[in-house]
């Protein structure tokens, strides 16, 4: 049985002109990678590791330390005091990881998506579980779109770039090149072209 979509009407279409204007913003083509550490700059957000809100040799310190290691967290974004958006993320994972990680948080921030006020008041709240299904469901769509534009897609299968080379190019895992590939339908366009 398929999964049935959270995503609005027109969500990804919407998705995909983002991600194309980004990059026109930061002055990169279509086809160009785009660090997510760059873009969370240019959207005025900071990005920390968990290690800097905390002593080493500190009780939380370890317990973070041992949930990064783990690979049990990924990334996350919070409102300050101050009500100022940051994103807190795992600087132990693999740098296509963190890129994946990061464009996700972001994708969140641009939609707009809003905390609930129960996690106004948790200082670091690493372990959260707690989400809502569709927010998660844009931030996957959306946060994949700005790592691998449909275009860039098109542009690396008709140079007849493998799986593996277009990972490389945009610093993704060749996982998130296949999740992109199969999301946009981007190989039976091209074969309707004959490519």
């Amino acid at each position: 049985m398929a999964k049935t979509s959270l995503l609005p009407r027109g969500f990804k279409a919407n998705a995909e002109r983002t991600a194309l204007e980004f990059r026109k913003k930061l002055e990169i083509e279509a086809h160009d990678p785009l660090c997510g550490f760059k873009l969370a700059e240019h959207l005025s957000i900071p990005v920390y590791s968990p290690e800097e809100f905390f002593s080493p040799g500190t009780d939380m310190n370890d317990l973070v330390g041992t949930k990064l290691k783990d690979n049990g967290w990924s990334a996350l974004t919070m409102v300050t005091g101050t009500n100022k958006k940051i994103i807190i993320h795992n600087h132990l994972h693999a740098p296509t990881r963190q890129q994946s990680n990061l464009m996700h948080e972001l994708a969140h921030v641009i939609c707009d998506h809003k905390h609930p006020e129960t996690h106004r008041n948790i200082a670091l709240p690493f372990f959260m579980r707690d989400y809502d299904k569709q927010h998660e469901e844009e931030a996957i769509y959306l946060g994949s779109a700005l790592q691998i534009t449909r275009e860039g897609l098109i542009w690396a299968l008709k140079k007849r770039m493998e799986i593996a080379e277009i990972a490389e190019h945009y610093n993704a895992s060749t996982a998130m090149v296949t999740l992109r590939i199969n999301s946009t339908g981007v190989k039976k366009q091209l074969s309707y072209l004959g490519l």
